[in-house]
């Protein structure tokens, strides 16, 4: 914080030293670098958080802070991280925080406060250009003249990108690309390392320059995977977001919900209904061989059929808007047994069902 401080002073004298408590309740005051601004307006409930998340910095603690609609809570989480010198994580629960902290709220730090800082945005790998992709030498890829020139002028444009997100696009130009092209990175389609283009990869460039940031600004979404990926997700530990020293949740009541979607699994009854009720079909019109464990197949698909057919109104009852988070009686917990062994009676037999599923015949279509 030291150091801080004394570049911080090249700006603004009095805050030369070793910057305190009493220095941010000045920075933030009415007769701080803020009240420059015309629509300047002395918070102390801002002051108030800012100083517990200094705190909490200080000590490498934890703290909850519930802030309300008019707080300011951006510059009060932001201001503390930065005087701490800790290369820190701020995690929102919606995208458009995340796009404006970094394109007004850290703005406007900069501009009042005249320091300059390192800020990186990391987005899910599907937000940037893929520049193997825009070469054309991507799966599905056109010959460039038959683009009929976006493609050339998305060429030139991703020369002087420096995120190179798909948002940052000009409008004129992104009004011009196909819906059905494919310009964005994925998962499946990324060859990391042994791309050719890897070194000038907007993805991997952007988490590269995170790892020189102070600030890191992501999304529940890749925060939850990358704490996944670090602690076990991955064989080698490795995750999206580079090493940090503090974490900041914003909106961290959409936390659980948004690990909950990415680490969970989802059931749908229907679709396992459906599922099951075409493999049946299939029997009836003869496309499997005769035979006994034909037959034990089929009587598999009744029994889980019976059991999905059981499951909705358990379901619903069970886990409703109002039991959200049920007390822990002895009616909550004998009903969440019975539907965990209803689960594992499905998971169980269709398991057995696809080790019995016999080969069709010849020429006959393959089972969905």
């Amino acid at each position: 914080m030291a150091d801080f401080g004394r570049r911080f002073g090249e700006f603004w004298p009095e805050f030369e030293d070793l910057l305190t408590t009493d220095d941010l309740k000045k920075l933030m005051g009415p007769k701080g670098p803020l009240s420059a601004w015309e629509q300047f307006e002395n918070r102390p409930e801002q002051i108030q958080m800012a100083l517990e998340v200094q705190r909490a910095m200080d000590d490498d603690d934890l703290t909850i802070i519930e802030a309300g609609t008019g707080t300011g809570k951006t510059l009060a989480y932001l201001l503390p991280a930065l005087l701490s010198e800790k290369t820190t994580v701020v995690s929102t629960g919606l995208k458009n925080l995340q796009d404006q902290i970094y394109q007004k709220d850290i703005v406007f730090l900069k501009k009042f406060f005249k320091f300059d800082f390192n800020v990186a945005i990391i987005k899910g790998r599907d937000n940037y250009v893929c520049r193997r992709l825009l070469s054309g030498r991507g799966a599905n890829a056109r010959p460039l003249l038959e683009d009929q020139g976006w493609k050339k002028n998305l060429i030139d444009w991703a020369l002087d990108a420096v995120t190179g997100l798909l948002e940052d696009i000009p409008k004129e130009l992104s009004q011009q690309i196909p819906k059905t092209a494919k310009i964005s990175s994925s998962r499946e389609s990324c060859r990391g390392r042994s791309c050719l283009f890897f070194r000038r990869c907007f993805y991997y460039g952007n988490i590269a320059r995170a790892a020189k940031s102070q600030i890191i600004l992501v999304n529940h979404n890749i925060f939850v995977i990358d704490l996944n990926l670090k602690t076990g997700g991955d064989s080698e530990g490795r995750g999206i977001i580079p090493e940090w020293d503090a974490a900041i949740l914003d909106e961290a009541h959409l936390l659980e919900g948004v690990a909950t979607d990415c680490l969970g699994y989802h059931f749908d009854v229907n679709e396992s209904l459906k599922t099951f009720d075409q493999l049946m079909d299939l029997f009836e019109k003869g496309a499997f061989s005769e035979s006994p464990e034909a037959l034990a197949v089929l009587e598999a698909c009744e029994e889980i059929t019976e059991l999905l057919n059981a499951l909705p109104t358990r379901y619903d009852e069970t886990f409703s808007e109002r039991e959200l988070y049920p007390n822990d009686t002895p009616q909550n917990r004998a009903r969440n047994q019975e539907l965990k062994a209803l689960f594992n009676d499905i998971s169980e037999k269709t398991e057995a069902l696809t080790r019995k599923l016999p080969s069709p015949k010849a020429g006959e279509q393959n089972p969905p």
